[in-house]
């Protein structure tokens, strides 16, 4: 038996180079790729570093004007509830511990005018404040009534009791009957106003009194 014409031999052998270079090929190409290199994870020293906050900005201002604030025993008004004289010492002493160079004790219990020396005398560098709710015996309106009462002040200075300044502020819509208003826990609203511009008043005056350098 034959083993074939030699044209058969030459088409076999050239369908084998053809598998041959194919396969060579496909091996070439597949080894050509790669994979994408991965991007690095980012580390902390990437991130950027918080900005301290200054030292002197955290630093608050230390107080300069030192005050305590009392109010007198309660008067003979009758229609002047107790809540008003409260709501004047404390709108008063609020209004004076605003600003950041002020530091103001309030006095709880009532203080007399002799108290009040007393008090002043014993400090070394607070002022003491003393407020008053007093009866107009000027006014034509009736007395013993809330529209016919205004807010006096006096300040003592520290070691001497010197007076430095004094003054007086009249309620808004003073002679108005407002003998159906209702008492408020607050206080009088009228009475409240004027507590803060006795506040603004003591604060104008004490402008000069302020030393110029205070040790804790």
């Amino acid at each position: 038996m034959s083993d074939g014409s030699p044209f058969s031999r030459i088409l076999s052998l050239s369908f084998i180079a053809i598998f041959v270079l194919c396969s060579a090929l496909t091996i070439t190409a597949q080894s050509g790729r790669r994979a994408p290199k991965s991007q690095p994870a980012p580390t902390d020293a990437a991130l950027p570093e918080p900005t301290p906050v200054s030292a002197v900005a955290q630093e608050q201002p230390k107080p300069t004007l030192r005050l305590v604030v009392a109010i007198e025993k309660y008067g003979s008004f009758s229609s002047v509830s107790l809540s008003t004289y409260d709501g004047v010492l404390r709108t008063c002493a609020e209004r004076l511990d605003e600003p950041p160079s002020v530091s103001v004790e309030r006095v709880a219990h009532p203080m007399s005018r002799n108290e009040v020396t007393k008090r002043a005398k014993s400090e070394e560098i607070a002022y003491v404040v003393w407020l008053r709710v007093r009866e107009d015996e000027m006014s034509s309106s009736t007395t013993g009534t809330p529209n016919n009462a205004y807010i006096e002040y006096m300040v003592f200075a520290p070691v001497t009791a010197k007076l430095v300044a004094s003054g007086a502020t009249y309620p808004k819509n003073r002679g108005i009957n407002q003998s159906s208003r209702l008492p408020s826990p607050n206080g009088d609203r009228e009475f409240n106003e004027a507590a803060r511009s006795t506040a603004n008043k003591i604060l104008s005056a004490l402008q000069l009194h302020i030393p110029s350098n205070v040790s804790d």
